[in-house]
């Protein structure tokens, strides 16, 4: 009976009397350029949209310097900072949980011509003909996206991203490109207000 007590008692005390165990730090790190001014996240677009302001929409350089270009700011370039961490969590969600290294050039387009040759035979076999409405979206710009980690640079461009993502939800790339776009909007809107 003795030996029973002593025994539970070490099962209740041992776990008390340990070190606590070091919570594993599951983030990634992504490797930066080892220039502090250098650019690792560029997002622009490039035409479809009259008296468009040259430049970039947004940089992230790898001190943590954002610009936001004047399309976005009403009229000039604004710039603020982001942490160490801030900048990471951006790699994060950007490769990491978008596979943005992953989309191989020439993928999508390849991807998006499947796409509307089965759309087109689906409609032709009701009976109806099905137009494809893009790419090319005659008044939609193009989306040019680049990111410098890991010891890679890496650049995707996507003509009329927000409405291939909406007619094409069957590929996940163009979802996953939406998904950092909109990320980055979100940050240039908060540089934006900041400065104001």
């Amino acid at each position: 009976m003795i030996a029973r007590l002593v025994a539970v008692w070490l099962v209740l005390l041992v776990p008390l009397a340990a070190p606590p165990a070091e919570e594993a730090d599951d983030q990634v790190m992504h490797a930066l350029p080892a220039d502090p001014e250098a650019v690792v996240i560029h997002w622009h677009s490039e035409g479809g949209q009259a008296g468009q302001a040259a430049g970039p929409d947004l940089e992230v350089r790898a001190d943590g310097t954002v610009t936001v270009g004047s399309r976005l700011t009403g009229g000039r370039p604004v710039e603020g900072r982001i942490s160490t961490e801030r900048l990471q969590e951006l790699l994060r969600f950007a490769l990491d949980d978008n596979d943005f290294f992953g989309v191989a050039p020439g993928q999508l387009e390849r991807q998006i011509a499947a796409s509307q040759r089965a759309q087109a035979e689906a409609g032709s076999a009701g009976g109806a003909v099905a137009v494809p409405t893009g790419p090319p979206y005659l008044d939609a710009g193009t989306t040019v996206l680049t990111i410098a980690a890991d010891g890679r640079r890496h650049e995707v461009r996507q003509q009329g991203l927000f409405a291939a993502a909406r007619e094409h939800p069957e590929i996940p790339a163009l979802a996953q490109l939406r998904a950092i776009e909109l990320r980055l909007l979100d940050l240039a809107q908060e540089i934006a207000a900041a400065d104001r």
